[in-house]
């Protein structure tokens, strides 16, 4: 019985499949610099719908990296796994845009430390 739905859309129309709870449903979008994979599966110890989608090499051009697995329908699960290596990075990437658009120090500091436990949620490393 299917419990998963994808469509695509392409020059030839549009196309639909299902996938059913046991073996999950799995879509690819490729482009001459590599492909997008998509796996809904049923996350059985938790009894819901879960999704990864990662990156992934296509006919030797492109990278692996997984961008999210979690449930569907909202964020959660193993979160979000952006390009940044974590906070120190993001924080690292605001100094210097404050120092290319000439922000005193005194206001630097304000702005980091404002940012700085924001910037821990969102990508996961509160405290760090």
């Amino acid at each position: 019985m299917p419990h998963f739905y994808g469509t695509v859309q392409g020059s030839q129309g549009e196309a639909s499949r299902c996938g059913d709870k046991k073996g999950g449903m799995e879509t690819w979008c490729a482009g001459w610099e590599g492909a997008v994979v998509c796996n809904a599966y049923y996350n059985e110890e938790l009894e819901e719908d879960w999704v990864k989608v990662e990156l992934t090499p296509w006919h030797g051009r492109g990278v692996r990296q997984v961008l999210y697995e979690g449930p569907i329908g909202r964020l959660g699960g193993r979160g979000i796994r952006r390009r940044v290596k974590g906070k120190k990075e993001v924080l690292g990437v605001v100094w210097d845009y404050l120092n290319k658009e000439g922000v005193g120090d005194r206001d630097k500091n304000f702005y980091m430390d404002q940012l700085s436990e924001e910037i821990g949620l969102l990508i996961g490393e509160e405290g760090v």
